[in-house]
This record gives structure tokens, sequence and C-alpha cells, in this order.
């Protein structure tokens, strides 16, 4: 990844940042240490390096966890990753298994009523999420 350094005047932003996807929890871990060293950690896989540059780093079986089919599974998925530092693999995948708990609602007022006509309602970001994740990804590799 070929990269330009314009000078003081334009510093690295988070705006742009590359991304690294892992097969491995040790993987996922190794790069994340390797890249922190002199940098900081942030959440959601997120870390910025010694030099200032914003990474993320990817476990390969979230593209999966995403893609499931499950809007709320992978909104469960998305929840657990914002919430971590440091990727989770096992916490990911265990999101994504776990049962929508049941909010069924007794209505002892007689029946419903039905559904009302009119727009429909946007689609939220977390059944999107197959849009979310990027393409064209670094590899990590074992050496």
């Amino acid at each position: 990844m070929p990269v330009h350094n314009g000078g003081p005047q334009f510093p690295p932003t988070p705006a742009i940042s590359p991304y690294v996807e892992c097969d491995t929890q040790p993987e996922t871990d190794t790069l994340r240490a390797t890249l922190t060293h002199g940098g900081a950690a942030g959440p959601g896989g997120s870390l910025v390096d010694r030099f200032g540059v914003t990474w993320q780093i990817l476990p390969v079986i979230l593209r999966e966890l995403l893609r499931s089919g499950d809007p709320s599974a992978a909104g469960r998925v998305l929840t657990a990753l914002h919430a971590m530092t440091r990727i989770d693999i096992p916490a990911l995948t265990d999101a994504h298994a776990r049962a929508r708990p049941r909010t069924e609602s007794v209505n002892h007022e007689g029946p419903s009523p039905p559904p009302r006509s009119g727009p429909q309602t946007p689609r939220s970001h977390r059944q999107r999420a197959d849009a979310c994740v990027p393409r064209g990804p670094l590899r990590c590799s074992r050496r």
C-alpha cells in the first residue's frame, strides 16, 4: 500500500483507515499488539499506530456473521463489536448465536388494530449490515 507523505500540513486523519482481516484470534491479537506499540487502541477493532494512522483490524468471520441473513443477529454482532477494544472472536460468534428475547405483549382489550398504511420505515443500518463490510482487505500472512 503506497502512501505519500504530504508533510506536517496534512496530518493523518481517521476519515481514511486501512483495514486488515485476520483468520484467527492469535493473528488478530498479534497484529493489534504490533500496531498499537507506540499508538493507542480504539473501539470496535480500530487503533491508531505510532504514526497517527487509524487502522481497522477485523476477523474474517465478521463478514460471515454480518451476512448471515438474520438482521437481528447482525445487530447483536455489531453491538458487541462496538463495545470491544480488543476483538474477541468467540464473543462475536456468541452474540450472533444468542436467541433474540421474545417480547410478546398481551393485549387484554381485544384484537390489535390493523397495520398502518403509508410510507414504510427506512431500513436501519443494522438491517443493512452487509453494506457496512469493506471490500478488498489486506490479509494477515503467516511467516
